[in-house]
């Protein structure tokens, strides 16, 4: 079957009419996950594309990519227009580059064999990913009400008390160390959110929120174009799921950049909350997908 047979025919698969019906809040919930947090919408994306679509793995996992790319992209715009939050363009840059060449040289080696364990990308279970969403929480109820703005202008006082846990070279030995690790992670399984990244800045090396979610979605812009750009050629640029991933950018893409505008405004305690329940909705909903389709 020639290429335009093989779209027209999965175009009316009633299962991919399923997807399509889905578009709209799995669309939302990826983009409000992005915006917040920069999560991936990987273990949405994946299994339904999988299972209810049928496409081939690679064409899934470079749509799932793809998604990722477009809200990463479209956030880092938004985050090198708000002066205020202080993201370092340079420093993120350098991390995605490294982040980009491991993802890369990753994603050659490991395409060949994608195959093999194609049923590892059917679905599982999100238990460290509530685990996450319920430590944002737990913090949010232990924190002093404390708001966006004053935490913007004592973003130097902030940065100072983390200065004393690490030297400058450890802090940049850690990053470039856990961009390395994201770098695999992205050329092995196409994992291609900020979400990892942010949680290292943030907990790791002490950055407000906003900074360290506004680096991470540099970083991931950097990473994934590399890795899209060597996807697209080592598929010879077919992608069967282009119309349903486009819906999915544009949804997800829109939801994401509304959510990023309404956290500027809010406390970092109603931040720190929303970003916890947003990953458990997120993680139980891809739980329940797996149980439902796999």
């Amino acid at each position: 079957m020639d290429k335009t047979g093989y779209i027209s025919q999965h175009c009316m698969d009633p299962l991919v009419i399923t997807i399509l019906l889905l578009v709209i809040p799995l669309g939302i919930l990826i983009g409000l996950g992005a915006g917040i947090v920069g999560m991936t919408a990987w273990p949405l994306v994946v299994p339904l594309f999988l299972i209810f679509g049928g496409y081939p793995l690679h064409e899934v996992l470079l749509s799932s990519m793809l998604i990722d790319l477009v809200i990463a992209g479209n956030l880092s715009i938004f985050y090198l227009r708000k002066s205020e939050i202080m993201v370092d363009s340079i420093y993120s840059t350098k991390l995605g580059v490294v982040a980009g060449v491991v993802a890369t040289v990753t994603a050659i080696f490991a395409f060949p064999i994608l195959y093999q364990y194609s049923d590892l990308f059917k679905g599982g279970s999100a238990i460290v990913t509530m685990i996450l969403g319920g430590l944002f929480i737990v913090q949010a109820v232990r924190m002093n009400h404390t708001d966006i703005s004053d935490d913007l202008q004592n973003t130097f006082v902030t940065r100072g008390r983390f200065e004393n846990q690490f030297s400058g070279k450890q802090k940049d030995a850690i990053a470039y160390g856990f961009c390395i690790i994201q770098g695999v992670l992205t050329g092995v399984l196409a994992i291609g959110g900020a979400m990892n990244i942010v949680i290292v800045l943030m907990f790791l090396l002490g950055y407000p929120i906003l900074r360290a979610v506004g680096t991470a979605m540099i970083t991931t812009t950097i990473m994934l174009t590399m890795t899209v750009i060597t996807y697209l050629i080592l598929l010879q640029f077919t992608l069967s799921t282009l119309p349903l991933v486009t819906l999915y950018m544009v949804i997800a893409g829109t939801s994401s950049y509304l959510a990023v505008t309404k956290v500027q405004n809010i406390s970092e305690r109603k931040l720190r909350f929303t970003i916890g329940i947003v990953i458990l909705i997120a993680a139980i909903s891809a739980t329940a997908q797996a149980y439902l389709i796999g």
